[in-house]
């Protein structure tokens, strides 16, 4: 269900989320390219690790299927919860990255704001997906906070 509001400015712009919608209905593949795109994603890897993790995701979408990813897409990507955010009272490690695009860094500040029981952690010169490209120190963020709690 999409519950933006007109001050939600966190999600993907009306334009890119129609060219998702179009070219997932033309092709599956085409909409994996398009996600996948390495002017986007991966930037923080080599030519050859970008393509082992692309090929990966590739693969993880394929079974997903191209339902859960227009689903996705015209569900996920604009739904506004910040409602929500008021009600979190656990303390949390808050996990960001610098070269995201698939999520705006408004995103993060947003949550780094209201969220001040959370350790905020900033990945620089890391994309969207650090926690795959960067697993060791992912890991090891996540082993000593789960330590403290």
């Amino acid at each position: 269900m999409d519950e933006t509001s007109q001050d939600y400015n966190f999600g993907f712009a009306p334009a890119a989320l129609e060219k998702l919608r179009l070219t997932g209905r033309a092709s599956f593949e085409k909409l994996v390219d398009m996600v996948l795109d390495p002017s986007t994603v991966f930037q923080d890897l080599s030519a050859e690790d970008a393509a082992k993790v692309g090929s990966w995701m590739r693969e993880m979408a394929r079974d997903a299927g191209i339902e859960t990813l227009r689903g996705f897409f015209e569900g996920i990507v604009n739904d506004d919860d910040r409602h929500l955010v008021p009600e979190i009272a656990a303390t949390g490690l808050l996990l960001v990255s610098s070269l995201g695009k698939e999520v705006p860094t408004q995103t993060g500040l947003y949550l780094r704001k209201n969220l001040p029981q959370a350790l905020p952690v900033e990945f620089p010169d890391a994309d969207h997906f650090f926690p795959v490209t960067r697993p060791a120190i992912v890991n090891e963020l996540m082993e000593g906070f789960l330590a403290t709690v």
